[in-house]
């Protein structure tokens, strides 16, 4: 018999409307759904679950009793899910433990049910590459690719290709090419994960460039094939004797462009560049070995291309002799830095940015001090990046990959050389402010000269992404009409922040009123009307309040990373996110997760975050200088709440170790405490009026540990419909508190514990 207790707080019972009304920011009203004739419409669950995974489902038209359907599969019958907890037009229900790992279900209320949803189906979120060559390699990053005794199956353009199982995994397939494809600008790719539920397309194309698999480079990237005719014309230059080179070089180069373009072979020994070279399209420039040719560049920007394609710098070592500008490889497309030392010395950032195609591996950058408090390098703007194997040292700023798209960054090492934490500026580890479709796996993000004892500096995130910091992208509004793919708001006026035009991943959620959980993409905004890029399930009306942006991380997958002695982990922070799995990682001595959704109506700021999954991370500080902490924070500068800030927060298998005795550190703003947390902080207690609305809805902790926390679940105001399954505890401290955050008597509603 499993026993439950369920925590009621006089704010709200299991009936409360969850969605905000008609008549200003976060104002309740009755129920604006469709009738009760209405069939329920589900428009947001997990994006992947297992047997005995607790689950959530949200939408309209639940009703008072709502039953969860799980359909049938092989020789299974359809079955009825145990409801574990219901608050309005969100539920929690929990998978059977022998269900198979192909799951679909619907909501049932009365005689009517919803659609069927597939919480397992596969889901694309990004390539590595957005080109590759017939029978040339390419990785596929998302969501249920491959699932457990089904076999994959991949389509490019209509042909199945051939999937490495062996490499591959639930989040990421490796894959290769059909050897018949014909070159063509833009083919679909397809995923089915064998297991009977509908495949996915991507929603991005991939270019099919000239090749066939001639594993050119080592083959980490399928369009390395477009090198291959380059390495049969070779012209010479002499490095020996620490001479000039810059024009030698450069000849060379401009002598092969118009041939068509080959390889610039530089010798061993010591080159010095004393003027910038211009690489030209189709040029392969190749040392002896990164530790035997030397190239020590006294003219800024050494080594430039903008606006170039298929372009190799391989097997050398470029060092800053006295220049304040690195090399520079901006807005072209094929471009390969391969076993390349780059030692930056002191200098303004180097721009690698706002390239396609680029693969970068086998590399390191150092940098040991920095003007105007610059990053080393900008990856930033990239489309299909593969940045791998490499080491980074850096003393400030940060290593950029904002606004990239298509993205890879694995089994890198991001080491912080902590003498200079005393210095003025900022370092955050790695900043991926606006990425959409980035893979962030098994990298190790270290310090040297430590520990990190500066605890004033407000920085040290490992990963970091904050929507622009105070170049700000958010509007927000209330529908003045709606249609199947538009709303209309007279008063809307988008902000772009960095964006000199509507970028692919601006995006609209629906976060109060009819409607509320909605999520789309912005396909155009013209005047007062934002179209979206795909039909609204239930399509707004005159109570739905919405927020617009770009997203601050979409698509995203940070997993199995080690973080050791950073003062801050990952930092999701005051930006709008959605579909992020965070997993496998490790935190020693690093901080923890911090979700922190904002709203600021002044400076027209909602940032919701939904469906980010937190899964099987390990997190240990025992040093006294960082604190243990996975948390969902909603912070709050008004006296109501707009909408709904945060949904479809899991916190699953994770394990937290805290100190003993306790650590609460005062500058780690609302991540000072350790254990688990799910609540509203508000900022302005003098004008807030308490609210029976959830604004944190549906947080489930479930099988989660928490060895000496002082609390190992706090969770307070605006929180509603929190799950708490299968805890572990151990060592001292209490299990729960509930806390009362605003001047208010209001704490959570609707809590189970179980």
């Amino acid at each position: 018999m499993r026993a439950s207790v369920i925590l009621v707080t006089a704010c709200g019972g299991s009936s409360s409307n969850i969605v905000g009304g008609a008549n200003g920011a976060g104002t309740e009203s009755p129920n604006t759904s469709p009738s009760s004739s209405t069939a329920p419409i589900i428009f947001n669950a997990p994006q992947s679950a297992q047997a005995g995974d607790i689950i959530y489902l949200q939408g309209e038209n639940f009703g008072p009793a709502p039953a969860v359907v799980m359909q049938s599969s092989g020789s299974n019958p359809e079955r009825r899910l145990r409801i574990v907890n219901h608050v309005g037009d969100w539920l929690a229900a929990e998978i059977p433990a022998d269900a198979g790992p192909a799951l679909a279900v619907r909501v049932v209320s009365g005689a009517l049910s919803s659609a069927t949803v597939s919480l397992n189906a596969p889901i694309i979120y990004n390539f590595d590459s957005i080109a590759t060559a017939p029978g040339g390699a390419f990785r596929i990053f998302g969501r249920n690719l491959m699932l457990a005794s089904y076999t994959p199956r991949v389509d490019v353009d209509g042909v199945a290709a051939s999937v490495d199982l062996a490499a591959s995994g639930p989040e990421m397939l490796v894959v290769r090419a059909p050897s018949n494809l014909t070159q063509k600008q833009a083919v679909a790719v397809r995923v089915d994960n064998g297991g009977g539920l509908a495949p996915a397309t991507a929603d991005q194309t991939i270019e099919i460039v000239a090749g066939a698999g001639h594993n050119i480079f080592g083959g980490e990237a399928g369009w390395l094939d477009l090198f291959a005719p380059l390495l049969g014309r070779i012209a010479q230059v002499d490095c020996s004797g620490n001479r000039s080179a810059s024009q030698a070089i450069q000849t060379q180069a401009d002598a092969l462009a118009r041939s068509g373009g080959g390889m610039i072979s530089l010798s061993a020994g010591v080159c010095t560049l004393d003027s910038s070279i211009v690489l030209p399209s189709n040029i392969v420039l190749q040392g002896a070995g990164q530790n035997a040719t030397q190239l020590l560049y006294r003219s800024d920007y050494p080594l430039s291309a903008i606006q170039k394609q298929v372009i190799a710098i391989r097997d050398l070592t470029l060092t800053n002799a006295g220049a304040s500008e690195g090399p520079i490889l901006h807005k072209s497309r094929f471009l390969l830095l391969q076993n390349v030392t780059m030692n930056f010395g002191t200098q303004r950032q180097s721009f690698f940015d706002g390239n396609e195609n680029t693969l970068v591996t086998g590399c390191t950058f150092n940098q040991t001090g920095s003007m105007n408090q610059q990053s080393p390098y900008l990856f930033s703007d990239s489309n299909g990046l593969i940045f791998q194997n490499n080491v980074t040292r850096l003393v400030m700023g940060a290593a950029a990959f904002e606004r990239t798209r298509n993205s890879y960054i694995g089994k890198n090492l991001f080491r912080r050389d902590a003498s200079r934490q005393d210095e003025a500026g900022a370092l955050h580890m790695m900043t991926v402010d606006f990425a959409s479709g980035i893979a962030i796996i098994g990298n190790v993000f270290d310090t040297v000269n430590g520990p990190i004892t500066n605890r004033t500096r407000n920085d040290g995130e490992a990963i970091l992404t904050e929507g622009g910091g105070a170049i700000r992208t958010e509007s927000i509004g209330t529908v003045e009409a709606a249609d199947a793919n538009s709303i209309t708001d007279s008063r809307f006026s988008a902000k772009l922040g960095p964006f000199s035009q509507l970028p692919g991943n601006y995006g609209i959620a629906i976060v109060a009123g009819r409607g509320a959980g909605q999520t789309r993409s912005v396909r155009s905004a013209n005047g007062s009307v934002l179209t979206v890029d795909h039909p609204w399930n239930s399509i707004p009306d005159a109570t739905s309040k919405y927020a617009a942006f770009v997203w601050g991380l979409q698509k995203a997958l940070i997993k199995d990373n080690v973080f050791s002695q950073m003062p801050r982990g990952v930092w999701l922070y005051q930006t709008a996110i959605r579909h992020v799995l965070i997993s496998g990682n490790h935190f020693l001595e690093s901080g923890g997760v911090y979700l922190r959704s904002y709203q600021n109506l002044d400076t027209g700021m909602f940032d919701p975050i939904y469906d980010v999954d937190i899964l099987d991370n390990e997190v240990k500080n025992l040093t006294l200088s960082w604190p243990s902490y996975l948390t969902s924070m909603f912070v709050n500068a008004d006296a109501r709440a707009f909408g709904i800030a945060m949904m479809g927060i899991r916190f699953r298998d994770n394990s937290i170790t805290a100190h003993n005795p306790p650590f609460t550190p005062n500058s780690e703003e609302y991540a000072g405490n350790e254990g688990y947390f799910a609540m509203m902080r508000v900022e302005n207690n003098t004008r807030y009026e308490p609210m029976t609305v959830p604004r944190v809805l549906g947080t489930i902790f479930q099988r989660n540990s928490c060895t000496d926390c002082d609390v190992a679940y706090r969770i307070g105001t605006g929180s509603g419909g929190t799950v708490i399954s299968a805890a572990r505890t151990s060592g001292r401290g209490e299990f729960f508190e509930d806390w009362r955050t605003t001047a208010s008597a209001e704490k959570a509603a609707n809590t189970v514990i179980e």
